[in-house]
């Protein structure tokens, strides 16, 4: 396949609200790391937020998909997957709170089949070093850019 080949994939499009969405759930990040708040109920509302930020268009309509979920006609097969896991995500976040916009700029999310979601779960309770789009890579998972019409090179 030539990466620079457009394909005839689902289309992405943004919310009519997307980048509302999205300041609001990264101020709400600021806020709640520059306060002091019991510490489960901190990660809590943290991992709230990053959930907020991957689904600003929609639980399903996001940006990335995977071959299979493009072909699985049944969303009840669908998962929406978190590609840098939340939990990571929200330890980065209270480790390093001065970096939260970059850390946030990873809160991508991918829809999956629930078959694929249960691998990559399990690939990275067997190996924690696999993060990101190399837990995809690890389990063969093909996923393509669907606002650039392009399979990623993951």
């Amino acid at each position: 396949l030539d990466y620079g080949e457009k394909l005839n994939l689902p289309s992405y499009k943004k919310h009519k609200d997307h980048n509302i969405r999205l300041e609001s759930a990264y101020l709400a990040v600021k806020v709640l790391l520059e306060t002091n708040l019991y510490p489960a109920h901190k990660k809590e509302l943290l991992s709230i937020c990053i959930w907020k930020i991957t689904e600003a268009d929609g639980k399903y309509k996001t940006r990335f998909m995977s071959e299979n979920a493009i072909n699985e006609f049944n969303q009840k097969n669908l998962q929406h997957e978190h590609v840098v896991e939340r939990q990571f995500l929200v330890n980065e976040l209270l480790n390093n709170p001065s970096d939260y916009k970059n850390t946030l700029s990873k809160a991508l999310a991918c829809i999956v089949t629930k078959e694929e979601h249960k691998k990559l779960t399990f690939a990275t309770k067997e190996n924690k070093n696999l993060q990101g789009w190399k837990r995809y890579k690890f389990i063969g998972i093909k996923v393509f850019d669907l606002l650039e019409q392009i399979e990623l090179k993951v």
